[in-house]
């Protein structure tokens, strides 16, 4: 497999165009497309990378098109289309981003706000449910938060978690306070979340951040 090596800097950001198989454009192309300057990386993952882009927007550049974000609702979305890429792998800032069937797509979405103390929030949560299920031998193959999305319209499951989180794990009020506080803004997202059918199986504490309504949203949703 071929590696094409895009330099990215501070001052100056190569990516790819919409083009013919000739050649990889440069920044000056992609900004032709989308009428604004992008700017630096500032998040990347398994599927994608995202770049900023203006102050209440990101672009994010996808191997696949496996989902629609339009379709969704949990944040705006501006635009979505894709590019034709000639090389194998798209390589930004020593990141490897593979290219299947010579198309790269992106879209463009409002920026989140990815809170640490959300992260640290959800981090407790996946450490309760991880505690509880070794307390109670039960047996899991997917995610912490996932087995929490499957389970969470069960009453008596759900019950048994925050009886045993409040006797087994946390010492003080506020932070019971703090985890019932979470745990309904779960609920609620997952409500939202069962009504669209989604049954995303790739859920942890780094995929979650607030919307411009400071609403939980989920992201990073590949299917």
């Amino acid at each position: 497999m071929r590696n094409m090596k895009i330099l990215i800097t501070e001052e100056q950001y190569k990516l790819l165009r919409e083009v013919d198989k000739d050649g990889i454009g440069t920044i000056d192309d992609i900004n032709k497309k989308f009428n604004y300057k992008i700017g630096k990386m500032i998040g990347y993952g398994k599927y994608s990378f995202v770049f900023e882009y203006e102050d209440d927007k990101v672009v994010k550049i996808k191997n696949n098109n496996n989902n629609n974000y339009n379709d969704y609702g949990f944040f705006k979305t501006y635009d979505i289309g894709e590019f034709t890429f000639n090389e194998d792998v798209l390589t930004v800032n020593e990141k490897h981003l593979a290219v299947y069937n010579n198309k790269l797509y992106y879209v463009i979405m409002e920026k989140l706000n990815i809170d640490k103390d959300l992260i640290n929030s959800l981090d407790t949560v996946e450490f309760v449910i991880e505690s509880f299920m070794e307390h109670a031998k039960i047996k899991n193959t997917t995610t912490k938060l996932n087995w929490l999305y499957q389970n969470f319209e069960n009453d008596d499951i759900l019950m048994k978690l925050i009886d045993f989180s409040k006797e087994k794990i946390f010492k003080y009020q506020r932070e019971m306070d703090e985890f019932i506080s979470i745990m309904t803004d779960l609920y609620q997202l997952f409500l939202k979340m069962k009504q669209k059918g989604l049954n995303w199986m790739d859920m942890h504490s780094g995929n979650f951040a607030y919307n411009s309504n400071m609403e939980l949203t989920p992201f990073d949703m590949e299917f």
